[in-house]
């Protein structure tokens, strides 16, 4: 027997033997191969539901944080939006989708999952645990939504089966489940809304204007596509920007990219009272040299005070009823604890390019913290506007309410002011204007009105688990 005939008659066995372990091993081979198929089908769940977990949690805090909302309010939201996508998904039906929405807050507390109260930190690291599934829909899934408002936090927990197709008999599918905890940090303010809800450039910078606001937010409530607009050179720059529709204009002329889904946020003054308006005290007052000392009271035909004259006004309310305060010339104003409710529609405000204004709000009484505070009852779209130069102190609030709040000053305008907030119907900046919007709220005892400045938990967003 030669010595290549035992290698070929030892290789012949030995494939024998391979076939026979191949054969004993193939079912081991298919369940790992099925295996692994359905693991990265359970990897795939998890992701999409992850998605739909952050945008939900997400979407909910940022309604807290924009329209300082109640809990069952913003729980809702999340509820909702969550549902929206596992429809867009093809996950759930619409009834399906409608009954989870339901049951979402109640099932929470069933489930075993935080409630988002901890997990401090502004990190965006998420991480998946093992809730209970008290309530199922469509394929398994289980939605569960919690609102911590005095921490700032919401929470979202969806948890469903994972998919077996091939390791079916083998093993229990396992139970997926993401959680999300969204957390509002920092020092949220609003200082600047426009209140019109469909009118495009509700809140419009033209040419070289600007509005520096870098403590705090501004706002359009207009769902115009261009509810907000910042074009050719102008800069808007905020610590928020949120437009309920969206934005015109170069993103480089934003300092942080806008939003452009917000809820609308509500008028903060909607219900202040107006001052009241007895008989007049002076009518057509006029003044265009020498200097006056100006008292509180109803000043019907409105006030001018015009070419050299000087004018200080008393601490107090004053009603300018049926005409205009127009301050033209060289005119000098000053004023500090100063309130005008302008009543009647002739009632408006102008201050001319060379006139020197400052003028600080009421500390208390009914007009505390506001400015100006405009008659809800007059016609829309009348126009205030600010042309004055030197414009520096402007402490307050300028409550329009209809109006348009217009300023065209070559200077900036209200940069000394420890605050400033405007809430008007619109708001518009022409040629070279700039507007400082402060909110240093502690240098001075004027009052913010509720709803304006901090807004109680306010802040930025972040994914915190």
């Amino acid at each position: 027997m030669t010595q290549s005939f035992v290698y070929v008659r030892f290789f012949k066995e030995t494939y024998g033997g391979i076939a026979i372990v191949f054969a004993l091993l193939l079912p081991c081979l298919v369940v790992c191969l099925g295996l692994a198929v359905d693991y990265t089908i359970w990897v795939t769940q998890k992701h999409e539901l992850q998605r739909i977990a952050d945008q939900a949690a997400f979407a909910a805090a940022r309604e807290l944080y924009m329209a300082n909302s109640s809990g069952p309010q913003t729980e809702s939201v999340a509820a909702t939006s969550a549902s929206e996508q596992m429809i867009g998904a093809g996950m759930l039906s619409a009834a399906d989708a409608d009954m989870m929405v339901a049951s979402a807050t109640d099932s929470f507390a069933s489930s075993g999952s935080q409630s988002g109260g901890g997990g401090g930190g502004t990190g965006a690291g998420r991480s998946s645990g093992s809730a209970a599934t008290p309530t199922t829909f469509g394929n398994g899934y289980n939605l569960q939504v919690k609102a911590d408002i005095e921490n700032g936090t919401v929470a979202v927990v969806i948890t469903q089966a994972g998919a077996a197709y091939f390791s079916r008999g083998v093993m229990p599918p396992p139970n997926i489940a993401v959680t999300t905890v969204a957390r509002v940090v920092g020092g949220g303010r609003v200082c600047v809304i426009g209140l019109d809800k469909v009118a495009a450039e509700t809140v419009a910078l033209n040419l070289s204007a600007a509005i520096n606001a870098d403590q705090c937010g501004v706002f359009s409530n207009s769902t115009d596509p261009s509810g907000l607009a910042v074009l050719v050179n102008s800069r808007l720059t905020a610590e928020t920007i949120c437009s309920t529709g969206g934005f015109q204009g170069a993103t480089t002329n934003y300092s942080t990219a806008p939003l452009t889904d917000c809820p609308a946020v509500s008028d903060p003054l909607a219900d202040r009272a107006p001052p009241s308006g007895g008989s007049c005290d002076q009518t057509d007052y006029t003044i265009s040299s020498g200097s006056d000392v100006l008292s509180p009271g109803v000043y019907c035909g409105g006030i001018r005070v015009e070419k050299s004259a000087s004018v200080q006004f008393q601490p107090g309310v004053y009603v300018i009823r049926g005409g205009q305060m127009r301050f033209g010339g060289h005119a000098q104003i000053t004023g500090e604890y100063v309130g005008v409710y302008l009543k009647g529609p002739r009632s408006t405000f102008m201050f001319t390019p060379n006139t020197s204004i400052s003028l600080t709000a009421p500390k208390d009484g009914p007009l505390a913290g506001i400015l100006f505070f405009e008659d809800r009852d007059v016609p829309e779209l009348r126009e205030y506007e600010i042309r004055s130069n030197d414009a520096r102190v402007l402490v307050g609030t300028i409550y329009l309410p209809n109006g348009i709040f217009m300023v065209s000053a070559r200077n900036a305008v209200a940069t000394d002011s420890a605050y400033t907030a405007i809430v008007a119907r619109r708001i518009i900046l022409n040629q070279e204007a700039s507007l400082t919007i402060n909110s240093d709220y502690h240098q001075t005892d004027v009052p913010v009105p509720s709803g304006l400045g901090d807004v109680g938990i306010g802040g930025s967003i972040a994914l915190v688990k």
